[in-house]
């Protein structure tokens, strides 16, 4: 993500995607329609670390997708948990519903356009044992 597009004030635009396609990274707008752009308060602690930024780095995260997403998947992997930022979009929409937060903030915190592919693709259950297990 790059600072100057997608930071205004205390809150980050999410509205394009880096994908990697044959093993270059290609920016793509993921705004084909409106319910994709999303736009969330950035926590205080983060927009310090932006606010840290270099005037002349305009890039959030210096490195490429790829890396990052290795990076981010080792990390994880060394403390015993299997993930990748997709992943994060699993979890994320399951604990939403889990939560009972409303239909229609899940919806646009993940950029849905509708209920069906969240609750289908993306929503999975929590066993209540499951729970009860970590604690």
């Amino acid at each position: 993500m790059k600072k100057g597009e997608s930071v205004q004030g205390d809150y980050i635009t999410i509205n394009q995607v880096v994908i990697d396609v044959d093993g270059k990274e290609t920016w793509k707008d993921l705004a084909k329609t409106p319910a994709r752009i999303r736009r969330h308060r950035i926590p205080g602690y983060i927009k310090t670390l932006i606010d840290a930024l270099p005037e002349n780095q305009n890039q959030l995260v210096p490195g490429s997708a790829t890396a990052i997403g290795r990076r981010f998947s080792r990390l994880m992997a060394k403390n015993g948990i299997t993930m990748n930022f997709h992943k994060l979009r699993h979890i994320n929409a399951s604990v939403m519903a889990f939560l009972k937060v409303p239909e229609k903030y899940a919806l646009e915190r993940g950029g849905w356009k509708s209920d069906r592919v969240m609750k289908k693709v993306y929503t999975h259950h929590f066993l209540t044992n499951r729970l009860k297990r970590t604690k």
